[in-house]
């Protein structure tokens, strides 16, 4: 099992094809559409950042509360791009003013930069011709091998774009090339801010998100939010506010944070066995647009840790420490609305398809079982890690060689941090150990050795006679990713290449 967050952009469209595929077979995608159309009324906030930079910051109200979520995002952004280029607009004036130069006009040369910066050509993840199967016939030394250990100049010199993928839409049906990077996280700065002061201040309260709160507070709040002002919750906050402030925010928002198209699919779990449930509710995660499911998973981590302090406990000191009330099924009947909205699309989709139970208790059956199961559910089992390879190697065997080193490379990284650890903490014991296991994961080859490196099992690679025949890798134990072509070991000592 990996985590979603681990796996690059191709991989990510490629994990949404595969579990796409895997839900039209079990009839559980009937409104779903993989080219998802973009809302009509999506603001043009290419024209708000221009009417914020001309100073008319009146005119425009880049608010957090009440919108969609990827409008959430994109306003956060483009707050951030407004305070970057005043600040470079100030430290710029200040220079020529010491250089005494004569200011000019401010607002030409703001927009000249603008203009410079949209006109600029975007560069595209591609792959040169000596990365390609027909351009390197030969192989790669493996002086070049070892200068691009650290991944940085590799991903330069593949040229991949290092930029996330917009924010809102959603992989599956995307026509532009993919990166080999993973996305960044998108998760709107008011749930990271009020996810964080639960984990520190109201795990253990009684009732959170159930007791009384002042309105007068919440409301300043959400203004704060919405003017875009830097808000610390600190201990001085109340815990039912903020914890209703996190409430408000999902239930206001325009759109469903469990997509509208996918209303039905979700709730038709609910009638599943629960492996079988959790198993569709894997797949229909890895469905949702990027910024939809990281925020889902911040918000299920907060709420799964409260569960953990449901009960009573006794503390470090002995004493008796008050559960906060607050079970899996408690909070699915607090967000179970929230996170399920009817929109259109529902709509219509509930008219063809009957479900045999109410919606509501099927939406609170389906928060419930996030709730309790939130880590697996962002999780990859082995199997779709594999369908996802094959896919990989058909769009691009290329990018799949290049995923396995880096990978491989994470994988010794880890394994020999994990032995210096183990020689530190026990240097006695170990030291012998430590010390072996640590020199056999960085020794290299031996001129006359034919010992070849070992590589985690199930490794996904192809042999060189199927080459371009467009197979599937095939799985081997022992096959290395490297290796030394020993006809050849007589004339030119070591050889490594890319297989």
């Amino acid at each position: 099992m990996i985590s979603i967050h681990s796996l690059s952009e191709l991989e990510r469209l490629k994990l949404q094809e595969t579990a796409y595929h895997e839900l039209v077979a079990r009839h559980f995608l009937s409104e779903f559409k993989p080219e998802r159309a973009l809302p009509i009324d999506r603001p043009n906030t290419l024209e708000k950042w221009f009417l914020i930079l001309r100073g008319q910051e009146r005119a425009v109200s880049l608010k957090t509360f009440g919108i969609r979520l990827e409008e959430v995002l994109v306003n956060e952004l483009t707050r951030r791009k407004q305070l970057e280029l005043r600040a470079t607009m100030q430290i710029e004036e200040a220079t020529r003013q010491a250089a005494g130069r004569r200011r000019g006009n401010v607002v030409q040369r703001m927009f000249g930069r603008i203009r410079r910066f949209f006109s600029r050509r975007r560069a595209e993840p591609s792959l040169p011709r000596e990365f390609t199967r027909r351009g390197r016939r030969g192989a790669v030394s493996v002086d070049s091998l070892a200068e691009l250990e650290d991944g940085a100049l590799l991903l330069q010199t593949l040229q991949l774009s290092k930029t996330s993928f917009p924010i809102g839409q959603r992989l599956l049906g995307s026509k532009r090339k993919m990166s080999l990077n993973p996305i960044a996280k998108q998760i709107p700065q008011v749930v990271e801010a009020c996810c964080s002061f639960i984990e520190k201040h109201g795990l253990s309260t009684v009732g959170i998100f159930t007791l009384e709160y002042s309105e007068q507070r919440v409301r300043k709040l959400r203004e704060e939010f919405d003017q875009g002002l830097d808000v610390v919750l600190d201990d001085s906050q109340n815990v039912h506010d903020v914890a209703a402030l996190l409430k408000e925010f999902f239930r206001d928002m325009k759109d469903s944070l469990l997509p509208d198209d996918l209303y039905m699919s979700f709730l038709l779990t609910a009638t599943l066995k629960p492996q079988d449930q959790l198993s569709a509710l894997q797949l229909l995660v890895y469905l949702m647009p990027p910024c939809h499911s990281d925020t889902l998973e911040r918000l299920l981590k907060v709420l799964h840790k409260i569960t953990e302090n449901c009960e009573d406990s006794i503390g470090i000191d002995g004493q008796l420490v008050s559960g906060n009330r607050m079970t899996s099924t408690n909070l699915a009947l607090v967000f179970g609305s929230a996170l399920l909205k009817r929109g259109t699309s529902a709509k219509r989709e509930s008219r063809k398809t009957k479900l045999g139970i109410d919606h509501y208790v099927a939406s609170v059956s389906v928060v419930r079982a996030m709730i309790d199961n939130w880590d697996i559910l962002f999780q990859v089992p082995p199997h779709i890690q594999r369908q996802v390879a094959k896919r990989v190697w058909k769009s691009s065997p290329e990018a799949l060689d290049f995923i396995r080193r880096r990978n491989l490379r994470k994988i010794q990284s880890a394994r020999i941090k994990m032995e210096e650890d183990a020689l530190l903490s026990d240097p006695v014991e170990n030291s012998a150990e430590a010390r072996a296991a640590v020199l056999g994961q960085s020794k290299p080859f031996d001129e006359g050795s034919s010992e070849e490196p070992a590589v985690p099992p199930g490794t996904a690679r192809s042999h060189d006679d199927d080459e371009g025949a467009g197979n599937p890798p095939i799985l081997e134990q022992d096959r290395p990713l490297l290796r030394v072509p020993r006809e050849k070991e007589a004339k030119t000592g070591i050889g490594y290449f890319f297989p």
